[in-house]
């Protein structure tokens, strides 16, 4: 992966970076230069999130790695999570930063928005050694080489253009060449230069070649400390012994002859001289302190960091370097200062990702290490931490797309600090769908936040309404349990007379009992519906003459409810009971009339009744009759 590094400035050159929040939730910024001039402060012009799709996918990855995070603090609870874990966040985070810079250095635009998250990473990932992945009680050595080759060394794209030219180079290739052996060795990466060596014989001189081989030895023979493989003792023993021979070497004029082997055997033995000549061939005091660190001090510990870093930023500078606010970050960061670390990333970036991120990781990992020469201040990051974190979900829950990243930043927090905040926008929000509502509503019902959910619900009968969404409009109504409203909106659709009532709406209207008669005729009707459609047609009339009976229908409603009668009795053989008949004929002459219902359907209903009164006439006339038949018995 291919990223903007600092390209040989040094950090004292670093441009200030300052963002600012949008009024759309988080946002990016672009650099444009005020002076024109290597080191002049550079302004920022403010662009919206909607503006940058890298920066959204960069949000919604972000918020899946802090929710995993959450997940643990309070899987582990009282606890803290253990480091490993800590430290695989951390990481991650940086994972998704660096992708952002790949995918920002695609576009012309936004490479000078690449710089500044790659800037972004540079820092977080020398905090993450300090505060995270580090172990006190062990040489920082590792991790320091580590973040040195992640950000101050671009000698493999370097090498990757000379490849093609080996073995024969040109004296710029050369120089090229000797350069990049200068970088890997005052990096302490001897295995790679070592390497390199032998392309750099273009005479192929046989002592210049026995110089280089000798040189390839020591340098492949340069110890490295792995806490897995033996100890701190086992390890200075053996550093001892290789840097004993360097030096034996160097004494006996080994590399006598050459300017590039002697410099290189000054630097493996630690000698000052070496150092300042050195001097020449590197770009930042952050790579002086890496040779002094291998070279003179291999088994300085995390603690002991920050009075190294001030001799080599003297040594490096000589003592004429202004520090950058870069620098003080990392100073600060030395000296386990984790309050002015966040505090000076707020002030210089003016942004909250880096310091509502870290702060996290450290407020969730707590206190992993009882070595007192840490001195991180635990107490006062949960309250940073909070803050930080109240502020970027209210700005999030702003943006019209990732407004649920910010409730999640919120859930975060302690309940009296982020519920009502979550309360409130979500009674601010107006939702553009109802698919948005809904997840509106299953966050209110989440946390109980009645009327927030009954708001959002109103506001949408309402939009319904407006626009003659009648039923959808009830829908919502009901929910919003508003019996007012639900009244007015039954009216209507009564008033339309037509009842073509949907599915979802059939399911719901009986579990809201408000609203007196129109809703009782409403539910009444699309059971009458259901049973209809499910073929218990007898259920069905008993249940109209009931409504009949609570004289529950409006007049607009009647004709459809009478036609649907008729189609249901003609095409189906059902036995009238003496009482429906004489109700249905009743409400279809005295509530009805042919007038409105029209003569052809009143006279084949009303045919269908008087047949059926006539069929129990018949039935009750041949009972009697066959009663009178019975001789009565003799006494």
């Amino acid at each position: 992966m291919e990223l903007v590094r600092y390209s040989g400035q040094r950090p004292s050159k670093v441009p200030k970076i300052s963002l600012s929040f949008g009024p759309n939730g988080l946002i990016s910024s672009a650099l444009h230069n005020a002076g024109g001039e290597v080191g002049d402060f550079l302004e920022m012009k403010l662009e919206s999130m909607d503006n940058q799709t890298q920066l959204r996918h960069f949000g919604i990855s972000t918020i899946e790695i802090f929710s995993a995070a959450q997940r643990e603090y309070n899987r582990y609870y009282p606890d803290p999570v253990p480091q490993k874990l800590i430290t695989s966040f951390s990481v991650a985070y940086r994972g998704t930063v660096l992708e952002l810079v790949e995918s920002l250095q695609n576009s012309s635009a936004s490479r000078e928005l690449a710089m500044l998250y790659s800037h972004l990473d540079c820092v977080w990932h020398f905090c993450e050694i300090m505060f995270i992945s580090s172990n006190p009680e062990l040489p920082i050595l590792p991790y320091y080489m580590d973040w040195i080759k992640a950000n101050f060394d671009d000698s493999d794209e370097v090498l990757m253009r000379l490849i093609p030219e080996f073995p024969e180079l040109d004296p710029e290739g050369l120089d090229l060449l000797w350069k990049i052996i200068y970088k890997h060795s005052f990096h302490g990466r001897t295995n790679e230069a070592a390497k390199l060596l032998e392309f750099t014989n273009l005479e192929q001189s046989s002592v210049f070649g026995e110089q280089l081989a000798l040189m390839a030895e020591l340098m492949q023979k340069k110890p490295f400390f792995n806490p897995a493989k033996n100890s701190v003792s086992e390890f200075n023993t053996v550093w001892q012994n290789w840097k004993e021979e360097c030096e034996n070497r160097l004494s006996n004029l080994a590399f006598l002859g050459s300017d590039q082997l002697t410099l290189l055997a000054k630097v493996l033995v630690g000698r000052e001289d070496g150092f300042e000549e050195a001097k020449l061939h590197i770009s930042t005091w952050y790579e002086y302190l890496s040779m002094m660190l291998n070279y003179q001090y291999p088994l300085l510990r995390p603690a002991s960091l920050k009075a190294y870093a001030q001799k080599g930023i003297d040594f490096y500078g000589d003592f004429s370097i202004v520090l950058s606010p870069l620098d003080k970050i990392f100073l600060a960061a030395m000296d386990y200062d984790i309050v002015t670390v966040l505090k000076d990333m707020q002030t210089n970036w003016n942004h909250p990702w880096f310091p509502l991120h870290f702060s996290d990781l450290i407020f969730t990992g707590g206190v992993y290490s009882n070595v007192a020469d840490t001195r991180i201040d635990y107490k006062s990051v949960g309250p940073i931490r909070h803050d930080m974190v109240r502020e970027y979900g209210i700005q999030m829950m702003q943006h019209p797309a990732l407004w649920e990243v910010g409730v999640k930043y919120l859930e975060a927090i302690p309940k009296k600090m982020g519920l009502p905040v979550i309360a409130e926008l979500l009674q601010r929000r107006k939702p553009i769908s109802e698919y948005e509502a809904e997840k509106i509503i299953r966050i209110a019902k989440k946390y109980d936040f009645k009327y927030e959910n009954h708001g959002i619900c109103r506001e949408l009968a309402l939009e319904k309404l407006k626009y003659g969404q009648l039923q959808n409009s009830l829908l919502w109504a009901i929910r919003a349990e508003d019996a007012q409203l639900t009244a007015t909106v039954i009216d209507q659709i009564l008033q339309q007379g037509k009842l073509d009532i949907v599915p979802s709406l059939i399911e719901l209207l009986p579990k809201f009992t408000a609203c007196g008669d129109r809703l009782l005729f409403l539910n009444g009707f699309c059971e009458f519906t259901k049973l209809s459609t499910s073929g218990r047609l007898k259920e069905a009339v008993e249940l109209l003459c009931r409504l009949i009976e609570q004289n529950l229908i409006p007049k607009p409603i009647r004709p459809k409810l009478l036609t649907s009668l008729r189609d249901i009795l003609s095409a189906n053989d059902i036995k009238l009971e003496p009482v429906e008949v004489s109700i249905l004929m009743q409400f279809l002459h005295t509530k009805v009339g042919k007038e409105v219902l029209g003569n052809e359907i009143f006279q084949q209903l009303n045919k269908i009744l008087v047949s059926s009164r006539a069929s129990e006439m018949l039935v009750q006339f041949n009972l009697s009759k066959k009663l009178t038949r019975v001789p009565v018995p003799k006494v």
